[in-house]
């Protein structure tokens, strides 16, 4: 069998299976054989066309992570929430991070994961199980439309 054969053939059943599972890794590793079958019918040495499918299928690899990587970079995971960006109310800190928090008429776990302790504005930054993350800046991009923080105001400007 000619060495561009079971190049060809291996990169067709690469890319058959991805078709079956589903990950672009085999897609990769397809097209770099399919390279392969090429630099063998070029006239290639056999450890030029291993070199040649190996650097291929690294790089595919490489961009394909750098590209997932810069896909899950621009949707923040839990942006839709609709707790993030809505106000609290510390009822207790536990120590300089971790406080209770008031928040939908209950209390919550929460974690300060950007400011200061003893801010006098909290916002969710995010929201990890039961575990609201705060942070002193509101984050962007949302209004405060939460009820606790309107409330909360209401009240202050009915007392004056």
């Amino acid at each position: 069998m000619e060495p561009y054969l079971f190049w060809l053939i291996a990169g067709c059943v690469l890319i058959g299976m991805e078709l079956v599972s589903g990950t672009f890794y085999m897609l990769i590793l397809g097209l770099a054989f399919l390279f392969a079958a090429l630099g063998a019918w070029l006239g290639l040495s056999d450890m030029s066309q291993i070199l040649l499918a190996g650097s291929v299928g690294i790089a595919g690899v490489l961009i394909l992570r750098k590209y997932r990587r810069y896909q899950s970079s621009r949707v923040p995971p839990s942006s839709q929430s609709l707790d993030i960006g809505q106000r609290v109310k510390v009822v207790q800190w536990l120590d300089e991070r971790h406080a209770r928090v008031a928040y939908r008429g209950s209390e919550w776990d929460a974690e300060l994961v950007q400011g200061h302790a003893n801010a006098a504005i909290l916002y969710i930054q995010d929201v990890r199980g039961s575990i609201l993350l705060l942070s002193e800046k509101q984050p962007e991009g949302v209004n405060d439309a939460g009820n606790h923080g309107r409330l909360s105001d209401r009240r202050h400007h009915l007392r004056r």
